[in-house]
């Protein structure tokens, strides 16, 4: 155990001080990894770090939704990263923050509205997030949204890509009933 921690705290130290190439490697071999709890601090320091630019925070919520055994905090720290900066933006990391939330906890009871929200914004892959979330979860509530899914989203969708989804969303309810 004590090397796979050494090389683990390599990795960190190299995003944290490595060249944007090394930093760029080090966060993909963690996304690849399952991540200890001890290491959800510095974990939880890569999803909050901007600095880095938007592939850092991306990878780290990779890793956090493969993590053994997460902490509490960290489910609070993924639906954090799903919505966005500021008002009227869109949220940067909504769908690798969604498949790690589900992953850390598909049944808590915050993840449809967060979903649902996703629902809302002009742009199809966090629709598409949304909306295979809600049908991955498949709760009395998931349903519910899927079920309405046309109020949620901004407009009427003619894009292929979007009324494919629909039929999806409509295939996955009548399969549940």
């Amino acid at each position: 155990m004590a090397k796979a921690d050494d090389e683990v705290e390599q990795l960190f130290r190299a995003v944290r001080h490595g060249s944007n190439r090394e930093r760029m490697a080090a966060v993909e071999s963690l996304a690849r990894r399952k991540i200890q709890p001890q290491w959800w601090p510095m974990l939880r320091e890569l999803i909050r770090a901007k600095q880095y630019g938007l592939a850092v925070p991306r990878f780290a919520l990779v890793a956090a939704g493969k993590m053994k055994n997460p902490p509490p905090e960290a489910l609070d720290e993924v639906i954090a990263a799903a919505k966005p900066g500021y008002q009227g933006m869109i949220p940067q990391y909504f769908a690798e923050a969604v498949v790690a939330a589900i992953a850390i906890s598909p049944n808590d009871p915050r993840l449809p509205d967060v979903l649902a929200h996703g629902l809302t914004i002009d742009n199809y892959q966090l629709q598409k997030a949304a909306a295979e979330g809600l049908m991955k979860i498949d709760s009395p509530a998931a349903r519910e949204i899927l079920a309405t899914i046309r109020q949620h989203l901004p407009r009427e969708y003619t894009e292929q890509l979007v009324v494919r989804l629909l039929e999806r969303v409509d295939r996955h309810l009548a399969s549940a009933s």
